[in-house]
């Protein structure tokens, strides 16, 4: 026997207390939409920020880093670097050794180099070179029995690329 989905609309109609075929049904509510939490959204910020952070530390950061190298045969004692404004104690640095800091400077200035030799003779070595507060580079020295031998410098101001 066929089924009147006419009369079978009806009936479900009455199970549900409306009598009123006819009369409009409600209109479907919306879906809300669903909100990503705040937080999501400052990620890739908070990331962006970091990064521009550490790039601007690495690129832009002052100083001079010296390295010292001991290529004689005696041990160098007590070895300080002397900037304006500022010591820097690289302690004793042995035959084949090498001792590094970095260092600022207060106002112009080279670098000199004091030690001691094994006979207990106090030496103080010019380094030369030319730097100011905010320069940044590197100077690179070896010894050999209390005389320089080597001196390679790349002093460059703070805001001026690698």
């Amino acid at each position: 026997m066929p089924v009147d989905v006419g009369q079978k609309l009806l009936e479900c109609y009455e199970e549900l207390g409306r009598n009123d075929v006819d009369a409009p049904m409600d209109e479907p509510k919306p879906i809300p939409d669903q909100k990503r939490p705040c937080w999501l959204a400052g990620i890739p910020i908070c990331v962006l920020l970091v990064v521009l952070v550490v790039l601007v530390l690495f690129l832009f950061r002052s100083g001079i880093h010296v390295t010292v190298q001991n290529t004689g045969s005696e041990p160098l004692r007590s070895v300080v670097l002397h900037v304006t404004g500022g010591s820097y104690c690289l302690g004793d640095i042995t035959p084949g050794s090498i001792a590094h800091a970095t260092v600022h400077t207060t106002g112009e200035s080279h670098l000199e180099i004091q030690f001691t030799d094994t006979g207990g003779q106090p030496h103080r070595l010019d380094a030369g070179g030319y730097f100011e507060p905010g320069y940044r580079g590197t100077i690179d020295i070896s010894i050999k029995d209390d005389v320089i031998e080597k001196n390679e410098q790349q002093i460059r101001l703070r805001w001026s690329l690698p």
